[in-house]
């Protein structure tokens, strides 16, 4: 099978759940992402973190 066309056939399936994240952890991660090269730093990195608000009634 060429490369091509195994890349066609991948798929990720990914799964969550309704478990909060720490904050600390989500920010700890980011810090970790940050030191990854990034097409020789000519690409800088952008991270943003979303949190769902509940809605009051």
């Amino acid at each position: 099978m060429k490369f091509l066309e195994l890349n066609k056939k991948r798929h990720a399936t990914k799964q969550f759940n309704a478990k909060k994240v720490d904050y600390q952890d989500v920010r700890t991660a980011i810090e970790i992402a940050q030191l990854a090269p990034s097409a020789h730093n000519m690409q800088p990195w952008k991270f943003v973190a979303v949190e769902e608000k509940k809605q009051s009634s």
